[in-house]
C-alpha cells in the first residue's frame, strides 16, 4: 500500500526516473538531471528545508513536502502550505500535487490527496483550497471525488484554472 513520507535519499534512482518522465512531457526543463544526480542530499535538503518559516525564500511560504512511495518507487509528491500569501490565494492553494506519467490512471492521485488532507488536518487545517486547470480532467475528478466544492474560476497563464475548496472535517 502506498504511504507518504518526507523526502528522503533513499529514492534517488526512482525520483531521477520521475523526473526523466515529467521532463519528456515538457514540464521541470530547468532542473538537470546530472545536476540532480550530484546533489540529489541536497535537493532532498532543499525541500525539507522549506517547511522552516526562517528558511523561507522572500515571496514564498513554508511548505511540508511528502512523497507518495509504494513498494520501494517514488511514484508522486505533495505539498502543504500554510499559510497562504495573496499570490497562493489566486493560484496554487494550500495542497499542490503531482503523480509521474507512468503512474497516472491507478488511483495514486485519490490516494495522495487522501493522505495529504490528513496531514493538512494534524497540522490545523479545517479548510483548504487545491487549484488544477480546467482542462486536467484526471485532477478535477480527484478533487470533487474529494470533496472539493468549486469556488471559481480564473485566468492562469492563458488557461482557464479551477479554485476548489475541501472542508477537512
Amino acid at each position: 500500500m502506498a504511504q507518504l513520507i518526507r523526502p528522503t535519499t533513499q529514492y534517488c534512482d526512482s525520483y531521477i526516473e520521475a523526473l526523466r518522465e515529467f521532463q519528456a512531457e515538457g514540464t521541470n526543463q530547468n532542473i538537470s538531471i546530472t545536476s540532480l544526480r550530484d546533489n540529489y542530499a541536497n535537493h532532498v535538503q532543499d525541500l525539507l528545508d522549506e517547511s522552516d518559516a526562517a528558511r523561507v525564500k522572500p515571496g514564498k511560504v513554508p511548505a511540508v513536502y511528502y512523497w507518495l512511495i509504494d513498494e520501494g518507487e517514488y511514484i508522486g509528491q505533495v505539498s502543504i502550505r500554510h499559510p497562504l500569501n495573496e499570490s497562493l490565494r489566486q493560484w496554487g492553494g494550500h495542497i499542490g500535487y503531482r503523480i509521474r506519467p507512468s503512474r497516472r490512471r491507478r488511483g495514486y492521485g485519490r490516494q495522495i490527496l487522501r493522505l495529504a488532507l490528513a496531514e493538512a488536518q494534524r497540522m490545523g487545517l479545517i479548510r483548504v483550497m487545491v487549484t488544477c486547470y480546467a482542462d486536467n480532467i484526471g485532477s478535477r475528478k480527484m478533487i470533487e471525488g474529494g470533496g472539493g466544492v468549486l469556488d471559481s474560476q480564473v485566468q492562469v497563464d492563458g488557461k482557464v484554472g479551477l479554485k476548489y475548496w475541501i472542508e477537512i472535517l
